[in-house]
């Protein structure tokens, strides 16, 4: 089961991506959750999930955040922004994923 979390400025437009990654994961028959949270959440949730997932318009955060997460051994996503504008729920699945294991081939 994998455990993911969106991490933006204010958690508002990822809830959109949110409900789109947990129909990609249904359809593919992927366990897990699937959750967004406010940038200000990231040190007290890190612990409880296995990738974070950054929205785009948050990339400043990008080197702290992937820091953090290298350290506690965590996967880490700057969403790009092509894909979280069409809040592409497989695309961001995958790039989940690979997040976990670089040498998995892509997704069908």
């Amino acid at each position: 089961m994998i455990r993911i979390m969106l991490f933006c400025t204010a958690g508002c437009s990822t809830s959109f991506l949110v409900q789109r990654i947990q129909s990609a994961m249904k359809t593919r028959g992927v366990a897990g959750e699937v959750s967004a949270k406010s940038e200000s959440e990231f040190d007290k949730q890190i612990d409880k999930i296995d990738v974070a997932l950054l929205a785009p318009q948050a990339r400043f955060m990008e080197k702290r955040l992937r820091q953090i997460c290298m350290e506690k051994k965590k996967g880490f996503v700057l969403i790009d922004p092509v894909v979280y504008g069409r809040m592409d729920g497989n695309a961001t699945l995958d790039l989940a994923l690979k997040s976990l294991d670089p040498n998995a081939p892509p997704a069908a």
